[in-house]
């Protein structure tokens, strides 16, 4: 039976009250009874230890020794009364200096079990553990920390505080010196820290250093520090890695928006000497190069334009990637802003240069926009935000770059209204279409052009050139060049039931619209619904429009299929157009209002108006003459052989009651 402490103790107990009952009896009875008294005394405590399964217990030794020696003095000559208390006392000090004894062992046995477990513990433990007595200057570090940090060490041996401190890489070395040696230390405070540690093989490794601190008493307080080291290395090269993904941008691998606000922020936060310089910059026409090529050839470009960016950076300057099609430059030390414009002029230049696309050359242009610290700005936030409403009135005016000012930030205001107020429009149906005739070189009219109005509760009516442009950037432009189609295709119906099912209607379209892979179902659904003949809806783009999207084919072969036409808007500045001209479903042409203000002073215009009719003449192509003012003007494009005619002379846009009331009053169309 294993026994305890409490067990044995409690042996003792009983042992010493079977010798106190020897005693008492000795006493009542007599002599007679010794010999009865030592065997109690000595055999029957040995035997109850015995039975208990206690073995070779000092307690037990003592007892025995205290019944032979009553034995032997019974033998030699009998006890007497008055010897009892000086005998007893005597049995009781022998068996309390053999408990001392029991209790000695055990703890001692206790303590060297509780250490082999701790020992134990620590080295099965997948940290390092080390002790730090400073007023020693020793470290005693466990197995596995010499395992895993240090191979030449032994475990549990002491050793000098510099053999620790010297693997600590030198950057970290000072700072955690200066964790151990402070003063400030208080009985089971814990510390905590992360350091670099040289490794065996060479490199460093990454540790986390934790523990607490206990005050030892050695005629001082002394702080001693426990603690245990984990190799982090792998977790902290994780989150680099990660770190990186998020503040990389995956494509250019530049610095992202994070980091812009946090290094910029921070020169701005400490002030810098001269000028600061925020510029951003954008290619344009990336789209395009989606549509034709695919979002592979994007990105190639898009780290083709990083490369050369970085190519034109200097050296100390910042340059980040914010967004996918924008990025910052800072300059700093700028003496002037003719300064930045010539480093904005170099970035354009990046642009002269064609970009390669499985061997074709693809064209772009950029624009930049610029913002100066402190002139227009405080702070890395409001900066940009200058930054790039500089670059959105540089794309608006294709001038390559601009400087912020204050006006911008006004018409941003505005901007922001307009766009607002126009989400509204579309909800509220303040907008309406206005009908422009296209009269033929017979006086009849053969169609209109829908003109879209907004007709504001506070403004009054508002022309598109002042709410387009914004629907164009905010991307409004999509769902607004829907509700126009769609109502011109119901006002065609109406003109169908009053008996003007030949006229022609003719929608316009933005560059954006051309990019939306919806408008050809659009388009179709609509011209079912309202039983409209493909024929006779023409949609308008700008020449330059068309230049721009030639790319893509697919839109323009999927209205060919349908038969809707192309009129070429605002015609006249490019004659290279011509030779694409045949590949596309282009069916008309609209000179420019440009050329025809011109007539007949202008001897230019002249030639240049003679010069598109025969090339369309010779294409098949029907020409449309926008802008005619005054009858000399119409007579002489009669002259050239004009066909239809555009513009106030012969009539200014009209709400569609009033332009159904114009023609019929005019004449009918032929065949009605």
């Amino acid at each position: 039976m294993k026994t305890g402490p409490w067990t044995r103790f409690s042996i003792l107990g009983v042992c010493l009250g079977i010798s106190f009952l020897g005693y008492v009896i000795f006493i009542l009875m007599g002599s007679s009874l010794t010999g009865v008294y030592a065997v109690l005394a000595g055999l029957l405590p040995l035997s109850l230890a015995y039975f208990l399964g206690v073995r070779r217990v000092t307690v037990v030794t003592a007892l025995l020794l205290v019944g032979v020696t009553e034995f032997a003095a019974s033998g030699a000559r009998g006890l007497y009364l008055q010897d009892v208390p000086a005998r007893y006392m005597g049995d009781l000090f022998l068996l309390m200096g053999g408990a001392l004894l029991e209790v000695i062992r055990y703890l001692r046995k206790e303590v060297r079990e509780r250490s082999k477990e701790f020992l134990f513990a620590l080295d099965t433990a997948e940290e390092g553990f080390f002790r730090y007595t400073p007023w020693r200057g020793e470290f005693v570090f466990s197995k596995r920390y010499c395992e895993h940090f240090a191979p030449e060490l032994s475990p549990f041996v002491p050793y000098p505080a510099r053999v620790f401190f010297e693997n600590i890489h030198p950057m970290d070395r000072e700072r955690v010196e200066e964790i151990f040696v402070s003063r400030h230390w208080a009985e089971g405070q814990r510390f905590s820290f992360e350091c670099r540690v040289r490794r065996a093989s060479g490199g460093f490794l990454t540790v986390k250093v934790y523990g607490l601190v206990y005050i030892a008493e050695n005629g001082r307080r002394h702080p001693v520090f426990i603690g245990f080291m984990e190799d982090v290395t792998q977790t902290r090269e994780l989150e680099e890695r990660l770190d990186e993904l998020t503040h990389r941008h995956r494509i250019s691998g530049l610095e992202t928006a994070p980091r812009f606000y946090e290094r910029v922020g921070a020169r701005v936060g400490r002030g810098t000497e001269g000028k600061l310089a925020l510029l951003v910059a954008s290619p344009e026409d990336l789209s395009e190069v989606t549509d034709l090529y695919g979002h592979e050839a994007r990105d190639l470009i898009i780290k083709e334009i990083a490369d050369r960016f970085l190519l034109v950076k200097r050296r100390g300057d910042l340059l980040f990637h914010i967004e996918d099609q924008t990025f910052v430059f800072t300059l700093e030390g700028a003496s002037s802003s003719g300064d930045v414009a010539l480093f904005a002029q170099r970035i354009l230049d990046t642009f002269a240069r064609p970009f390669f696309v499985r061997g074709t050359p693809v064209y772009l242009s950029g624009v930049v926009g610029i913002a100066l610290y402190p002139e227009n700005g405080g702070s890395a936030e409001v900066l940009l935000q200058h930054a790039e409403a500089a670059l959105h009135h540089a794309r608006r005016e294709r001038s390559g770059f601009r400087f912020y000012s204050q006006s911008m930030l006004q018409g941003a205001a505005t901007r922001l209204r307009r766009m607002r107020d126009l989400q509204r429009a579309l909800r509220e149906e303040e907008l309406e279409l206005y009908y422009q005739p296209l009269v033929s070189s017979e006086g009849v009219v053969v169609g209109a052009e829908a003109l879209l109005r907004w007709r504001h509760p506070r403004e009054g009516l508002i022309l598109p050139s002042e709410f387009v442009p914004i629907a164009e950037d905010t991307g409004l432009i999509l769902p607004l060049g829907r509700w126009v189609i769609s109502r011109a295709a119901e006002a065609w119906g109406r003109w169908r039931r009053e008996g003007l099912s030949s006229l022609t209607i003719s929608v316009n379209l933005s560059p954006q619209q051309i990019r939306d892979r919806q408008l050809v179902d659009h388009l179709r659904e609509t011209l079912s619904q309202h039983g409209i003949p493909p024929g006779y809806l023409t949609l308008e783009i700008t020449e330059r429009t068309f230049l721009e999207h030639m790319g893509s084919r697919e839109f323009f072969s999927r209205l060919e299929e349908m038969g809707i036409g192309i009129a070429l808007d605002d015609f006249g500045t490019g004659y290279s157009t011509f030779q694409y001209i045949k590949q596309y479903p282009v069916k008309a042409i609209k000179i420019d209002k440009s050329f025809v203000q011109g007539l007949p002073a202008r001897g230019e215009d002249v030639a240049i108006i003679q010069a598109i009719l025969t090339l369309a003449d010779g294409l098949g192509l029907a020409v449309i003459a926008e802008g005619v003012e005054n009858e000399q003007q119409a007579l002489l494009l009669r002259t050239f052989n004009c066909q239809v005619f555009q513009g106030f002379f012969y009539k200014e846009p009209l709400r569609e009651e009033e332009f159904i009331q114009y023609v019929k009053a005019l004449h009918r169309p032929p065949g009605q």
